[in-house]
């Protein structure tokens, strides 16, 4: 590395600090004040101190590549405010090669910034404010497909036990098949359910007739009682009886990924999203749509720091000199097709109109198809300032 790269690369992440620095600390000042409201004590500031640092760790992806964009507007501007540009065009350094240790650096925070993403679980876990919201929920549900509906009146999310269970089981016709009444139940580390004091009930069907089996403390199908499917069965059942332990063994109706399914996708992390969709049992469904779309924003987030210093460097890096209200025209004008491609296609890709890694990308490719044709007009001589 040159001097003269040393020296940009130095001036580029001065103003990078001094920029993250300002917009983190409004958004901390923001934070605080609402938990403010909250605090009684000194114990609770310290504990909402906590969940302000953990809620700062969601804007990263979002609060970087702003920085990384107006940091190189800056940059660029005062090289040119104090004669430094002009003076390293003169000597046949072109730009390009005197930034490219912005690029650089732009390589090194994006992956810095996805590093965040990918460890945001473990930094929240750090900070011991990882499962606060979600532990105390009242009552849980989960539909798996058409076959199963679980409902539990109390559900502890952290240890994956639930109070005063019901399961209600039917087949592909809608008929019965059998139910469970328990005092609780819980998920182990062996994928399997275990309740304890309740009652099963069992119904004839396709499959035959459930019965509960004491000695291992499981269900049977006794396969020589079976009824037609087309014909719904009664309501009253044809096999009861009250039970200490009862073990199932449904792998699809893990709690963990209904947990997830029931918080909105711009709380979880790119693991908890991967784990999401890789676990639900129909990884095609329609409410997936939101965390499918969500996973793809991430992604592209992995090379937004690099865009952003692609696009600051296309504004400033014209050959003739421009005016600081030029310049922040541009950005805003920027700033605001970005916004309005977003909020578009945040529509598409949530809904599934198209597919979520595109529909997530055009944003990006759109301002940079955007920031490269500004660059050939600017060097063409065309002028845009009728249009500003």
């Amino acid at each position: 590395m040159s001097i003269l790269e040393k020296y940009v690369a130095s001036e580029w992440c001065k103003w990078f600090i001094l920029i993250s620095f300002f917009l983190f600390s409004i958004l901390f000042l923001q934070m605080l004040t609402g938990e403010m409201a909250s605090v009684s004590s000194f114990l609770d500031f310290g504990q909402s101190f906590k969940s302000i640092l953990s809620g700062l760790i969601e804007y990263i992806p979002w609060v970087v590549p702003i920085s990384c964009f107006f940091t190189t507007l800056v940059t660029v501007s005062f090289f040119k405010q104090r004669g430094e540009y002009l003076g390293m065009l003169s000597c046949s350094f072109s730009w390009i090669r005197c930034s490219r240790v912005i690029f650089v650096l732009g390589f090194v925070i994006s992956f810095l910034c996805w590093v965040s993403v990918k460890s945001e679980n473990d930094l929240r876990i750090f900070l011991d404010t990882s499962t606060a919201k979600i532990v105390g929920k009242s009552h849980f549900q989960m539909k798996i497909g058409s076959d199963r509906f679980w409902y539990f009146e109390n559900f502890n999310h952290s240890t994956l036990e639930g109070q005063n269970v019901q399961l209600y089981a039917y087949d592909s016709f809608g008929n019965n098949e059998y139910r469970v009444r328990a005092k609780s139940a819980k998920w182990t580390t062996a994928r399997k359910w275990v309740f304890e004091d309740g009652q099963f009930i069992g119904f004839v069907s396709k499959k035959g007739l459930p019965i509960y089996n004491a000695r291992n403390n499981s269900i049977e199908w006794a396969k020589d009682i079976k009824r037609d499917p087309k014909v719904h069965s009664k309501l009253s059942p044809d096999f009861s009886k009250k039970f200490e332990k009862l073990n199932f063994q449904f792998e699809l109706d893990n709690p963990d990924v209904y947990i997830l399914l029931s918080q909105s996708p711009k709380v979880l992390s790119l693991e908890k999203l991967k784990y999401l969709i890789n676990r639900y049992p129909n990884s095609e469904a329609q409410k997936l749509l939101p965390y499918r779309y969500r996973l793809a924003q991430m992604n592209w987030n992995a090379i937004s720091c690099f865009l952003s210093i692609f696009c600051a460097t296309i504004i400033c890096s014209c050959d003739y000199k421009q005016s600081i209200g030029e310049i922040i025209s541009l950005s805003l004008l920027g700033a605001v097709c970005f916004y309005i491609l977003r909020t578009t296609c945040d529509s598409f890709g949530e809904y599934g109109i198209a597919p979520p890694l595109f529909t997530a990308g055009i944003p990006y490719l759109g301002i940079l198809v955007l920031g490269v044709l500004f660059y050939l007009l600017r060097q063409s001589k065309w002028s845009l300032k009728p249009l500003l």
